[in-house]
């Protein structure tokens, strides 16, 4: 990890003098400006006027200090400042408690994202069956939880079958926050804090990765749970541009109390991967920080994706979203050279989605990014999706009628549905599930693959009829169709 700033001599362990020497900097700096320093066995990081020391070995020295400057500008509190500082000789019990944790639940490796009206109870024991051992609940308003019994009703299902499970909530009031996870500490394994949603209504509302504006904010959400909750309180943040910042961030929500760190290697501008791809080495930076599980997010459109996003960041899992949508046998390493059986999935998903009564809204949604290579392909199918008032049988109709054409050898298998990821497969060229879209269609190969936006842009230029453009036209038909 590289950080500009002065370095600074200092012995191993940390010293208070080390410390000392980054709050005097912190003194001479404007209120809020990120300063990292760097000493001979370990790096100090300066954040919202909060310093984060950490050694670069943790096993026999400091892994965090943190010390608030609060009033550090007052001659009569400087001293004050750096005397109260908790220095630890070894790694806090709290991080040793993080892994005791990830153990228990059997260092879930493969994992479903939180996506709202998507990653519901059937769509998760989908997954599960087919590789995925971890998943959180869609992002749930902390508000709306804990005041609207309907609310609750409607969005958080579960059973003794849906393990481990993390719920995820948004919310920018410690005290609402606690009073709704409460709700759900005795019916999953820990508590997500949804600080990495970049779209606009997160925005307005005050929550996600706009909260990466007030950091105390969050920081006193993370302490709430952690200090008043009987299970993990977790964390899902976006990068700020610089990895320094990012590093610091994520080493505050680690002191804070985070027992398990979920990255998105993009930053809150970027609202999905058809704008830039994820940076893999700002994940690393992250994990090689911390002393906490941490998952990695994005570039992962299929298993190979997943395996070499692991190695090449050392994170403890990786997390999908988007792609799981469109192959929920992503992590399922039977499906790992072939292309999915898209037909054969919808069908168990609609049996799934059946016993447990979920809306058709949803399911027709699931549908739709199920089979859109098919839809695009074969516009007929589509238009029994987009039936007002379409039932069950109808939707499996669309299995049926796949399966028993492509028996006859009167249809053929569309360009595969990972090219979605990364632009569309316009010259209709299959991708087999073990070649990574990154490294196939951008210049470079492999985990080191981090292409810039330039080339990125150019691969939408190639393919401007993406299979991501025609999700969005499909999903504005439907609209109008439940009109």
């Amino acid at each position: 990890m590289s950080l500009s700033g002065p370095t600074v001599a200092a012995a191993s362990p940390v010293t208070r003098g080390v410390v000392a020497s980054a709050l005097r900097q912190l003194r001479r700096s404007p209120q809020g400006q990120r300063a990292p320093v760097r000493w001979s066995s370990g790096t100090c990081s300066i954040m919202d006027r909060t310093v984060y020391a950490r050694a670069a070995d943790p096993s026999t020295s400091a892994a965090v200090v943190a010390a608030t400057s609060k009033g550090a500008s007052n001659p009569a509190a400087k001293q004050e400042s750096v005397e109260t500082l908790a220095v630890h000789g070894s790694v806090p019990e709290k991080y040793t408690a993080a892994w005791n944790f990830f153990d228990s639940i059997g260092r879930p490796k493969y994992v479903v994202a939180p996506m709202v009206d998507q990653s519901e109870l059937a769509f998760r024991e989908l997954c599960r069956r087919h590789g995925a051992t971890n998943a959180y609940t869609p992002m749930l308003h902390a508000d709306h939880f804990a005041r609207m019994p309907k609310y609750r009703k409607k969005h958080f299902t579960t059973n003794e079958q849906d393990r481990p499970l993390f719920v995820q909530f948004c919310a920018n009031d410690p005290d609402v926050l606690l009073e709704a996870a409460r709700l759900v500490e005795d019916s999953c394994d820990a508590v997500d804090i949804n600080l990495g949603c970049p779209q606009g209504i997160a925005k307005r509302g005050r929550y996600g990765a706009w909260l990466m504006d007030d950091l105390p904010l969050i920081r006193s959400m993370v302490v709430k749970l952690h200090e008043n909750l009987s299970i993990p309180v977790t964390c899902k943040i976006r990068c700020f541009p610089k990895v320094e910042d990012t590093v610091a961030y994520a080493l505050m929500l680690q002191d804070a109390g985070c027992q398990l760190l979920t990255v998105h290697g993009r930053t809150r501008d970027i609202k999905g991967p058809r704008y830039a791809p994820a940076q893999w080495d700002q994940i690393k930076a992250v994990k090689e920080a911390l002393s906490i599980p941490v998952y990695a997010n994005g570039n992962v459109g299929c298993l190979d994706d997943a395996n070499r996003c692991m190695e090449y960041t050392g994170c403890d899992g990786v997390m999908s979203a988007e792609a799981l949508l469109w192959n929920p046998a992503l992590f399922n390493p039977s499906h790992s050279a072939k292309q999915p059986d898209s037909a054969a999935l919808l069908l168990e998903y609609l049996d799934i989605a059946e016993k447990y009564n979920e809306p058709m809204s949803i399911v027709r949604s699931h549908v739709h990014r199920m089979m859109i290579d098919w839809f695009t392909a074969h516009p007929y199918l589509r238009e029994i999706a987009l039936e007002r008032n379409v039932s069950m049988a109808r939707l499996r109709d669309i299995a049926e009628i796949i399966k028993q054409k492509v028996a006859n050898e009167e249809m053929q298998y569309p360009p595969s549905a990972y090219s979605f990821h990364y632009g569309g497969n316009k010259q209709g060229k299959t991708m087999p599930a073990e070649c990574s879209p990154i490294s196939k269609r951008i210049k470079g190969t492999g985990a080191q693959a981090q292409p810039g936006v330039e080339i990125w842009d150019q691969v939408l230029r190639d393919d401007p009829e993406s299979n991501d453009n025609q999700m969005r036209l499909l999903e504005q038909q439907l609209a109008k169709k439940s009109a």
